[in-house]
């Protein structure tokens, strides 16, 4: 049975093509070696099952764009950027012995300490959920 490991591989297959450095089950606010720059990280929160005893999970991408010298969202490159990832997720096919699908949960920019674990100093975070219902075929 396919699990929130599975999910998270899946999700991170699709999004690190697109260029950035990636980070799969690393906690939003966990420290990664080098990351001055843009950078996602993809986990799926703990215990966080969309269905009851089904093979729905949630996924989170969580995009890091570093805040612009006057403090302002960079709207642009974080648009450009979800744009970017939306589209590898959707073009994607199933991965080998899963059939899946993929549906959009929640997207937004997520302020500097309103949700909790999500807000990183000196970078605005935007947050795409993603659920997963997985079968093995």
């Amino acid at each position: 049975m396919a699990d929130n490991f599975d999910a998270v591989e899946i999700i991170y297959d699709n999004v690190s093509p697109y260029g950035i450095q990636c980070y799969k089950d690393l906690a939003p606010l966990e420290e990664v070696p080098g990351d001055e720059g843009e950078h996602i990280t993809i986990n799926s929160p703990s215990g966080n099952k969309s269905g009851f005893a089904t093979n729905d999970i949630n996924v989170d991408i969580n995009i890091f764009v570093p805040k612009t010298p006057n403090g302002m969202v960079n709207r642009t490159r974080i648009k450009t950027i979800r744009t970017g990832i939306k589209s590898l997720i959707e073009s994607s096919g199933d991965p080998d012995g899963y059939y899946c699908v993929i549906d959009r949960g929640l997207t937004g920019l997520v302020r500097a300490g309103s949700v909790e674990n999500t807000s990183k100093a000196g970078y605005d975070c935007f947050v795409m959920r993603y659920i997963l219902t997985l079968n093995n075929t």
